[in-house]
């Protein structure tokens, strides 16, 4: 049996001919799979080895921020067709094609500071990831800001660019390179940027705070609602939901009191949960809780499952407003609950995992749950 142990060589260097060490480059076959790579040495030089008989594309990866290349000169941002470049062609066993220098030039870059909006100046946001993607929507090149929240994307071909912010948290709400808001947008609705190679283009981006809704669980004895710090099947939370009907935050009522939150006349905390993350505008509330209570929709609407949390009144948030506080007084509710058990069995031995379902009069499905160890389930919030 013929084996092959062909091998593709060169150099890669930029536009000074200064030799490039550290850049990978990667040899790939006529159905643009990755057949080898190699890593080139401090003199700038690659082999490419363990190749067989055919045609190969070879690409370059670098972190000098300059513009990959393909071999025959074209340029290779993100994620390009290897085979959009010149063959190397190895037409026998045991070949070693040699001389296949690639040159990399200089790229633009897009380069600024990031920052969170405060009551005051503006604070420097370290560890935000920065996107940036090209006018189809495809990702191209990506960075992330410092802790003193500079930032610089490099190596992009000159033309025109979408950029986005990817903050994961709650405080800020992501931007794009416009500076309008963003949260599970698409990149590609801002304007363009332009990008010319071998310049920086300077852009600043300053997330603005999102904005919250403060509720208040409580019974109709006026007891505050928390979820168990040792019992998670104690648990109560609230959700927003935008006027589609698609929820948008939600949060857990914790185990306990927030810190720094403003007391009632009895000494209470004035709401005891927070949704977070919020953009301006209309949203309607709702509770879920795992406890024998009646849900609500906000403003007293009881919800019955499945309930729409549309049918109740919407909550305004603004910037320019103090984030707005909503009570749910929840009432005991309707239960059904009982043991699935084994046929038969003495003891009686409760069945683990079972599915139990629910379903109206009418025959509409209502709801579902699964058996807990001990074969007990339980369905609150029903209607008379």
């Amino acid at each position: 049996e013929l084996t092959s142990a062909s091998t593709i060589s060169g150099w890669v260097w930029d536009e000074t001919d200064q030799r490039l060490p550290g850049v990978t480059v990667e040899a790939y076959d006529a159905q643009a799979r990755l057949a080898a790579s190699a890593i080139t040495n401090a003199n700038g030089e690659y082999t490419l080895t363990g190749l067989g008989i055919g045609e190969f594309y070879l690409r370059t990866r670098n972190s000098l921020g300059l513009l990959d290349r393909l071999w025959g000169g074209q340029v290779c941002v993100g994620e390009c067709d290897p085979r959009d470049g010149e063959r190397v062609n190895i037409p026998d066993f045991n070949q070693n094609v040699a001389g296949y220098a690639i040159r990399l030039t200089a790229g633009g870059d897009i380069g600024g500071v990031l920052t969170g909006e405060t009551d005051s100046a503006p604070v420097p946001l370290g560890g935000v990831t920065i996107n940036v993607y090209d006018l189809s929507g495809s990702l191209v090149a990506s960075a992330r800001s410092e802790f003193d929240g500079s930032y610089v994307v490099r190596g992009l071909a000159a033309g025109e660019y979408h950029l986005e912010t990817a903050y994961r948290g709650l405080d800020y709400t992501n931007v794009l390179d416009d500076g309008s808001t963003c949260q599970d947008c698409d990149p590609i609705d801002a304007a363009t940027v332009l990008v010319s190679e071998g310049a920086v283009l300077e852009l600043n981006l300053t997330l603005p705070r999102t904005l919250s809704i403060n509720a208040r669980l409580e019974d109709t004895s006026g007891n505050l609602l928390y979820s168990s710090r040792t019992d998670k099947t104690i648990r109560f939370s609230v959700a927003a939901f935008d006027s589609s009907g698609t929820m948008v935050r939600s949060a857990v009522v914790p185990t306990g009191p927030i810190q720094d939150v403003p007391l009632d006349a009895a000494g209470d905390p004035v709401y005891n949960v927070q949704i977070r993350g919020l953009l301006p505008g209309e949203y309607f509330l709702r509770t879920y809780n795992t406890q024998n209570y009646q849900d609500e929709i906000y403003d007293d609407v009881p919800c019955f499952e499945p309930c729409g949390p549309t049918e109740g009144t919407p909550v305004t948030v603004s910037a320019q407003t103090v984030a707005p506080v909503v009570e749910f007084v929840l009432d005991i509710s309707n239960t059904i609950s009982g043991q699935v058990t084994q046929n038969g069995s003495d003891p009686v031995v409760g069945l683990a995992g079972i599915t139990v379902e629910l379903y109206s009069d009418t025959g509409l499905a209502l709801r579902s749950t699964t058996t807990d160890s001990d074969g007990f389930y339980r369905f609150g919030g029903l209607a008379n």
